[in-house]
């Protein structure tokens, strides 16, 4: 094993350079199936001196496809050997370096890797691999601009619809919601009938707080994929807050005949029970979806059902765990203040409700005219 690494290693060496320095390799020259020095390469006429360098051209390219077929069969040791070989004979491959790169990154050398897909786009602007390589490279760096101007490339070269998903997928991990938005769009103009771009669309629609437009998208992806009890939950909850109810009750037969036993669709039924006032029949409803897949919002659901039982200690301990799952939770706060008045911690309980005043909840305000 360890001497498998050590070979391994030392197969990578002439890869593993500081920046700058992968074009001052020492370069050599193949003549007729032989191998010749610069010196001697000076030495021919420039005519002689041509067909070398277009023999070596061709040459390189071979050594590229047994480099590929090494790698396909778990022998990295020899396609980093075959790669070398094709660089030092045609130091200016930019397949040769791209194949480095994706080969660096994959055994887990990323600056390096990032170095040579680099000289790859350099050589050659047009190699939309070499992008998408630099593009899954800083994706996983976290580095989601550099990420977006490589896949940037990649449409201009080579425009699809997988480079357009993971560009709007790199903008919604960045925050930017408008751009992912815009990149969905065009997904559905070329594809109206794909149920998870309308459901992403209202996934970022959610986080803009635009419940109409959610709505709406939710409901295109549950036309489409009509069993889908994911898509049927999201809906169910974003019409139960706007007081959809009939829709919502209709909803819910749907997902009673398909036997839905997810987290969401456990809260959904409680939501439906707590409206119907079978707080009993809520609180069960809520205690599964939460041992299934513990969430903010089900805390604050659950609260709110000790609240209207008198369990205040209960209440609190459910608004705390949902604080500590998302922080800046309002909701939490409204409900954790009216946990500590009924546990008489007054000066605690106004200073929840600043907070969920702060954090957007204004019936938070309501409850701060009984503060001094």
């Amino acid at each position: 094993m360890y001497k498998t690494l050590i070979l391994l290693f030392l197969a990578l060496l002439p890869f593993l350079q500081v920046a700058g320095q992968e074009q001052r390799r020492s370069q050599y020259y193949r003549y007729q199936g032989k191998i010749i020095t610069a010196e001697d390469f000076q030495q021919y006429p420039e005519p002689v001196q041509a067909n070398i360098i277009k023999e070596q051209q061709e040459y390189s390219k071979v050594l590229l496809l047994k480099a590929v077929e090494a790698e396909s069969m778990a022998q990295p040791k020899a396609a980093f050997a075959y790669l070398d070989t094709a660089l030092r004979l045609y130091p200016e491959f930019a397949e040769g370096f791209a194949n480095t790169g994706l080969l660096l990154l994959k055994n887990g050398y990323r600056e390096n890797a990032v170095r040579y897909l680099t000289r790859a786009t350099q050589l050659n602007d047009s190699l939309t691999y070499a992008h998408w390589g630099l593009s899954h490279l800083y994706t996983s760096m976290e580095q989601y601009d550099k990420a977006i101007l490589a896949l940037n490339k990649v449409m201009e070269y080579n425009p699809s619809e997988k480079a357009l998903q993971q560009r709007s997928d790199l903008y919604f991990a960045q925050g930017d919601y408008t751009l992912a938005i815009k990149d969905i769009n065009q997904l559905l103009e070329q594809n109206e009938s794909a149920a998870d771009l309308w459901a992403q669309k209202g996934k970022i629609l959610l986080l803009q707080e635009d419940m109409a437009g959610a709505t709406q998208a939710y409901q295109q992806a549950t036309t489409i994929a009509k069993d889908s009890t994911l898509y049927l939950t999201t809906l169910g909850v974003l019409l139960e807050q706007q007081k959809e109810y009939k829709q919502v009750d209709l909803l819910i037969t749907t997902l009673e005949q398909q036997q839905a036993s997810t987290a969401e669709a456990y809260f959904l039924y409680s939501l439906q029970k707590y409206r119907q006032r079978s707080y009993i029949e809520a609180m069960a409803d809520v205690n599964k979806a939460i041992s299934i897949q513990p969430k903010a919002h089900y805390y604050i659901h659950r609260s709110a059902l000790y609240i209207l039982r008198s369990k205040a200690e209960s209440a609190l301990n459910d608004t705390n765990q949902a604080i500590a799952l998302s922080p800046k939770n309002g909701s939490a706060y409204l409900n954790k203040g009216i946990a500590e008045e009924m546990l008489q911690q007054y000066d605690k309980a106004c200073q929840s409700w600043q907070i969920a005043a702060a954090n957007g909840v204004s019936i938070a305000n309501e409850y701060l005219k009984d503060c001094k």
